[in-house]
């Protein structure tokens, strides 16, 4: 349970009230499924009086804790982790992230610095989740090793999970993620990371089936070929239109975010 003085509850308007409602579903719907979940039995939703509402939530500066019987979950907004490896607290007590994640642009870190970095409290993200960039991060499993949904209401140009031009990642890793419910995913100029394309991307992520992005490095262990993704493996197969149109893009996109923006759509 995350302490609160009663000071720290401010009131919201009944337009914020209303997205908080929503809020406390998502929760709930994410604490079924988590493992340590003390609530076994099927969850009622009723509607809540603004007087019982605002006595549940607790606001910080960044973060909405939602108290029901039993647990508490803590509702991030969007993060944004940049320049300095010191920066992934802000994923601190995290359940669920209302937004995206995006970590990019860390120059100067050593893979020692990530030893002890893991967030296993994070379950699920309803925008996308973006690498780009990261210096020293080997495995992105170790950092989320619960992340099971990514929702994509918001997206990186088509796409729910981008993992671009990071030099030292050689593993995805995240064994718990089972739905990308929305948008196709992208991995591509990672050349020390292995075995992606052995990965069932089309199972994940249903709705970019076809879309899917999965570029790979000459000569890299690939394991066994899983059908449906050959096509998409791009070592050098690609025509010069698809690769400078894909290349464009993301140009754009990245050149974007560098700058403190967002390609959402």
């Amino acid at each position: 349970m995350y302490p609160f003085s009663p000071r720290m509850a401010i009131p919201r308007s009944d337009e914020n009230i209303r997205r908080s409602q929503s809020k406390v579903k998502s929760a709930i719907t994410m604490q079924r499924n988590c493992n340590n979940a003390r609530i076994e039995d099927p969850i009622e939703i009723i509607p809540l009086t603004l007087s019982h509402f605002l006595s549940m939530m607790m606001v910080s500066d960044r973060v909405t804790y939602i108290r029901l019987p039993f647990f508490s979950v803590a509702v991030c907004q969007s993060i944004d982790i940049r320049n300095s490896v010191r920066y992934f607290s802000r994923l601190s007590g995290c359940r669920l992230v209302e937004g995206f994640v995006q970590i990019l642009l860390i120059d100067n870190a050593e893979p020692a610095e990530y030893a002890n970095i893991s967030f296993p409290e994070l379950r699920e993200i309803t925008g996308y989740l973006l690498f780009y960039r990261v210096k020293g991060l080997r495995s992105i499993g170790r950092l989320f090793p619960n992340l099971s949904v990514i929702r994509g209401h918001s997206l990186f140009i088509n796409y729910a999970l981008v993992v671009f031009e990071m030099m030292s990642l050689q593993e995805v890793g995240l064994h718990s993620l089972t739905t990308v419910v929305r948008g196709s995913v992208r991995f591509e100029k990672n050349p020390a990371l292995c075995y992606v394309d052995t990965i069932d991307w089309d199972l994940i992520a249903k709705s970019g089936k076809g879309e899917h992005i999965i570029v790979v490095r000459p000569g890299s262990p690939r394991g066994k070929m899983r059908t449906g993704v050959k096509s998409q493996l791009l070592d050098g197969e690609a025509s010069r239109e698809a690769r400078a149109n894909r290349e464009s893009s993301f140009h754009v996109g990245t050149t974007r975010i560098g700058r403190g923006s967002s390609m959402i759509e």
